[in-house]
């Protein structure tokens, strides 16, 4: 039987798992075994296919020890390229690489997979790159894009960034050279994957206008009702999977918006203090959104920041995390709502914020801009649409 190694080396948040469990279920109707490889074990409760067992996945040393989601981050030094997020990680250094490449070989040899399907998995890219078929999904942001044939950083890069990637690509050919006898032509298509398959909207997209492959976009949203007026709705809030760095960003909340609708992961409720706020027990869905939700307060996460696109809902990203500011401005840029990070996120700041994402022409926007997401949307789901090329291509006969 066929056997497909679906792997996530980075990344909390649960949309790398969401993209991979769809293909991995499209896979096993194709009558593939499925492989999940992890650098968290968590994952497995989210994973909704069956598998034939589950992997921990090398560790980079930017992701050990101090804990990658609460590394402080300078939201005035944002990663503007793949390169910044590889050198976080410590792929800058050919030493690294090379132990992370040794890793991933012992693991590709007892494995034995027919292909390997990455989402935001640099090292298993590079490790299984030319020995079997490599596929990468992800965002527009973990899916580097590539122009004419050469590695880009996204908009507002500088110079910086591309001696930054440049640094990378040396520590990827000193790598493979120290294990193998010859290293990849173009460093960042082996970190890529042979096929790469951005999924997000075009306006999400850092690369847009830059990288060569089409951009696939996200599941098709249906389109609901709205109940009742702008005014009994609630607003609602998504921190990601770990909410401890706002706090204080909660207790703020809690004081003023009328007792908010919040989504906590179950494990850390317990952790902190959430007096004022009505506490949900599962992710929000689209219909949630356009029936319950007058405005969306989350951390930027592109799958909460494309559904308050397409719904139509106003959004305020407090935005965290390295690359959680370029989905803040693509929003932004729409008109759609206003971004905010964390570092500056005083009480004053937030309410000044809520004021202006509450207005009438920020909801306008906001609709307009989902209706031009909507004729966006393919009619087929990405999975399907990802394995149908795959199979066309010959990836997966």
């Amino acid at each position: 039987m066929k056997k497909a190694l679906l792997v996530n080396e980075a990344g909390y948040g649960l949309g790398h798992v969401a993209r991979l469990t769809s293909i991995a279920q499209r896979l096993q109707e194709d009558g593939w075994e499925i492989s999940l490889c992890s650098f968290r074990s968590a994952f497995q409760e989210h994973f909704r296919a069956k598998l034939t067992e589950f992997l921990p996945a090398p560790g980079w040393p930017g992701l050990m020890g101090e804990n990658w989601f609460h590394r402080p981050h300078d939201p005035k030094e944002p990663a503007n390229s793949f390169a910044a997020i590889l050198s976080y990680f410590g792929a800058a250094d050919d030493r690294v690489i090379a132990s992370h490449l040794r890793a991933w070989d012992s693991l590709l040899r007892l494995t034995k997979p027919s292909v390997v399907v990455g989402d935001f998995a640099p090292g298993a890219m590079l490790a299984s790159h030319g020995r079997m078929p490599t596929v990468s999904v992800g965002t527009g942001f973990t899916v580097p894009a590539i122009h004419q044939g050469r590695y880009v950083p996204y908009k507002n890069a500088t110079a910086n960034d591309y001696v930054l990637g440049q640094r990378v690509a040396d520590a990827v050919i000193s790598a493979f050279r120290q294990i193998h006898s010859s290293a990849p032509d173009n460093p960042f298509v082996a970190l890529r994957g042979q096929e790469a398959f951005p999924i997000c909207y075009r306006a999400f997209d850092p690369g847009r206008g830059l990288r060569e492959e089409r951009v696939v976009p996200p599941a098709t949203i249906a389109s609901f009702e709205t109940k009742g007026p702008i005014q009994s709705r609630r607003v609602c809030i998504y921190f990601g999977p770990d909410i401890q760095p706002y706090a204080h960003v909660l207790t703020a909340l809690a004081q003023l918006c009328p007792k908010p609708l919040l989504y906590v992961d179950p494990n850390v409720r317990r952790r902190i203090d959430l007096k004022g706020f009505d506490i949900r027990d599962r992710l929000f869905t689209a219909q949630d959104l356009s029936g319950i939700c007058s405005l969306l307060i989350h951390h930027g996460g592109l799958g909460i920041s494309q559904l308050g696109a397409a719904t139509g809902t106003p959004q305020l990203v407090i935005f965290h995390d390295v690359e959680k500011w370029l989905n803040a401005q693509a929003i932004g840029e729409k008109g759609a709502g206003a971004g905010l990070s964390l570092r500056d996120a005083s009480k004053d700041r937030i309410g000044s914020m809520l004021e202006k994402v509450t207005r009438d022409s920020i909801r306008t926007a906001a609709k307009r801009w989902a209706s031009e997401l909507a004729a966006e949307q393919l009619q087929e789901k990405p999975e399907d649409h990802i394995v149908d090329e795959l199979r066309r291509r010959g990836v997966t006969d």
